[in-house]
């Protein structure tokens, strides 16, 4: 793992991150408001919103990937490119903010919250 994932970092404005975690665990903290701060196992997926600050350490050992989805402004509106396989999210990245919940910052595809979240079994 990069140095430079275990200290804090930004994703680029107008890119937005995801973080899959394969195998292991790795805790994970953004300086959003509320504050996230939390240890994601295989099976988590994290979204990550442009300019915040965060930062990633492993908890023992941990297999994960970190996917980038940006809105390509050259190919014109309504379309986006990212470096993941499958259906690529349209429109633009303020749009893709919907995707997460708002109290436990998980990506919300099929209603899954995080332990604790407040909006878990509520539609967000």
């Amino acid at each position: 793992m990069p140095a430079g994932l275990r200290r804090a970092h930004r994703v680029a404005a107008g890119t937005w991150g995801r973080i899959v975690v394969h195998a292991g665990r790795l805790r994970f903290t953004a300086a959003t408001t509320p504050a996230i701060d939390v240890e994601l196992e295989a099976g988590s997926v994290q979204g990550i919103p442009p300019e915040v600050v965060h930062e990633v350490e492993p908890v023992g050992a941990v297999l994960f990937s970190v996917e980038f989805l940006a809105v390509d402004r050259t190919r014109g509106a309504g379309t986006a490119t990212a470096e993941v396989d499958g259906p690529v999210p349209e429109g633009d990245p303020a749009c893709w903010a919907g995707l997460l919940c708002p109290d436990c910052g998980a990506v919300a595809d099929g209603g899954y919250h995080r332990p604790g979240c407040s909006l878990a079994g509520a539609n967000p």
